[in-house]
C-alpha cells in the first residue's frame, strides 16, 4: 500500500483518480509531511514528488494513460502542473479570464484533453473546475463554451458517473448564478 501527501487544492483530484484506478493508495492531506512540496507519494520507502511521475506510477500501463499517449499525456500534465493548476487557484476574475479563454480554446476542437480520450490528465482537471464553474451566470458560461461542454460530457462518462456517489461529488454542473444587475 501507499500514501499519496496532496494539498487542499488536489484533494479531490487524486481521489478520483485512485478510485477510478481503484489502486491501494492512501490519499491524505498533510503540509508538515509536505514539507514545501505540493504532492507527495511514498511507495515502498521510496518518495517520489513530481506531479506527473506520480501520476505515471499510479496510472501507467492503464487505460487512463495509454502507452502510445505517453509524450502527449506527459505535456498536457506539464501544462495543467504549470500553467493551469496555478492560474485556476486565483480568486480574482483578472487573472483567472485568460487561463479559462486558453483553456477554452484548447478544448474549441476536443472531447477531451489528449486525442479525444478520456485519459488521467482530464480525470485529474475536471475537479479543478466545480468552485470555478458553480459562480459564473449564464453569460460567463457562454464564453467558455467548450470547458462547459467538456466538464459535462466528463460528468457523464461512466467511468466518472461511477465515482459521484462514492465521492460526494455534485450530481449536476453547478447552477450558474443569477447576472448581477448594475448599480445594485
Amino acid at each position: 500500500m501507499s500514501t499519496l501527501v496532496v494539498t487542499d487544492f488536489d484533494l479531490l483530484p487524486m481521489n478520483i483518480l485512485t478510485q477510478l484506478l481503484q489502486v491501494d493508495t492512501t490519499v491524505v492531506v498533510d503540509a508538515d509531511r509536505l514539507d514545501g512540496k505540493s504532492i507527495l507519494l511514498v511507495q515502498d520507502d521510496n518518495e517520489i514528488d513530481n506531479f506527473t511521475d506520480i501520476l505515471f506510477a499510479l496510472a501507467g500501463g492503464s487505460d487512463f494513460w495509454p502507452e502510445d499517449l505517453d509524450k502527449k499525456i506527459r505535456k498536457q500534465l506539464e501544462y495543467r502542473t504549470n500553467n493551469l493548476f496555478t492560474q485556476l487557484q486565483s480568486t480574482e476574475k483578472k487573472k483567472l479570464l485568460p487561463s479559462l479563454h486558453k483553456f477554452n480554446k484548447l478544448l474549441e476542437t476536443q472531447v477531451y484533453l489528449v486525442d479525444n480520450v478520456l485519459t488521467v490528465c482530464d480525470v485529474v482537471t475536471y475537479p479543478l473546475f466545480f468552485s470555478i464553474l458553480e459562480p459564473m451566470n449564464n453569460n460567463e458560461r457562454f464564453r467558455l463554451e467548450n470547458i462547459v461542454r467538456w466538464f459535462n460530457n466528463l460528468q457523464h462518462h461512466p467511468d466518472i458517473t461511477d465515482l459521484v456517489e462514492i465521492l460526494d461529488l455534485p450530481q449536476e454542473q453547478p447552477k450558474p448564478q443569477p447576472k448581477k444587475k448594475k448599480g445594485k
